[in-house]
């Protein structure tokens, strides 16, 4: 190739060889990005607006499920006496307080964290306030009555009543 016209001709051929792979490349993308299925929007539902009232308020900690698709959780705040609450969204969406938190002095308050469900139905969970300083915080237990396993409502351990 020490002829200019052949070096010319080679170098062409090579590009035109180039040019024929990238445009090839990109036809075979482009039926890829047109054939695959297109992305299913997500959709973003409110289930429940907390009023600050006496269904709660700072829902702060996420949400614990139980094998039926029933959901528990804590709020902070709110609650008949002020000081946060244990609920239950059942598998219809509708909201019910389990418990209403009274307060330091009376055996805690402000629940904080996310709910741990045990094998029998029991619910644990944290307050910030009570315990024996009343600042220091409490360990709790919601417990399902023994006559209602498959169902029912809860009650809080005796040890919080």
């Amino acid at each position: 190739m020490t002829n200019p016209q052949q070096l010319r001709a080679w170098t062409s051929q090579k590009v035109l060889l180039a040019i024929r792979g990238a445009m090839t490349l990109a036809l075979a993308l482009a039926t890829l990005v047109l054939q695959s299925p297109s992305a299913q929007a997500q959709t973003y539902t409110v289930i429940h607006a907390f009023t600050g009232g006496t269904d709660g308020q700072y829902p702060y900690a996420g949400l614990t499920l139980d094998s039926a698709g029933n959901q528990y959780g804590v709020t902070q705040g709110g609650g008949t006496f002020g000081y946060g609450t244990v609920f239950e969204f059942n598998t219809s969406g509708q909201e019910s307080v389990l418990f209403n938190f009274r307060g330091p002095a009376q055996k805690g308050g402000d629940p904080d964290g996310v709910l741990f469900r045990d094998a029998a139905g029991t619910l644990y969970g944290t307050t910030v306030y009570g315990g024996i300083l009343l600042s220091a915080g409490t360990v709790f237990a919601i417990v399902r009555p023994a006559e209602q396993d498959n169902g029912g409502t809860f009650r809080v351990n005796p040890l919080l009543e």
